[in-house]
């Protein structure tokens, strides 16, 4: 039964999203991205677009919230919360599939479901409105795509994609880190 449910990606998307919406308590704290938001809405890129923070990601974050700033004053900093959940969703989704594929156990992907769910880190920062979730979820992305691969008979030799699944992911840390 475990192995069933833990199978549908919308059930691990459905628990995922209300352990984790409910750890924010209702809380939507701001943090330093509204004032790079502010000044990309009002047309000064300059705090935006410099040597040391030209990501594609960044520039997406900033533009949902920038867009949920112009559609709601009241309720934008629940808006990206919510979107902070939902990237732990997808994060769950993926990583409790990616280990049901890659183990024989039935209690492998449950326990991975239970370590994202209980991650500190992730209960603490879900409630700010933070880059934090956005960027992992789109690190974790690539290194899913190709990891995913690795159980498959007919893809390319294991060794080949367990080196690409790492270097990919590491790469997708580097560059939302750096």
């Amino acid at each position: 039964m475990l192995q069933a449910v833990l199978s549908k990606w919308w059930v691990v998307f459905l628990i995922t999203v209300a352990v984790h919406g409910l750890a924010t308590r209702g809380q939507a704290l701001v943090a330093t991205y509204v004032f790079l938001a502010d000044r990309l809405t009002a047309g000064n890129t300059g705090a935006t677009f410099n040597l040391g923070a030209v990501r594609w990601t960044k520039i997406i974050f900033l533009l949902i919230l920038a867009l949920a700033r112009a559609l709601t004053s009241d309720y934008w900093k629940e808006i990206i919360v919510a979107l902070n959940v939902a990237c732990s969703g997808v994060i769950a989704v993926l990583l409790v599939d990616l280990v049901r594929r890659t183990t024989r156990s039935v209690i492998a992907p449950a326990f991975a479901l239970l370590m994202h769910l209980g991650c500190y880190e992730i209960f603490s920062w879900l409630k700010f409105v933070l880059t934090d979730p956005f960027f992992c979820m789109t690190a974790f992305v690539p290194f899913y795509l190709v990891a995913r691969r690795i159980p498959d008979p007919g893809a390319l030799p294991r060794r080949f994609l367990a080196r690409g699944a790492c270097d990919l992911g590491l790469v997708g840390a580097l560059v939302e880190t750096a």
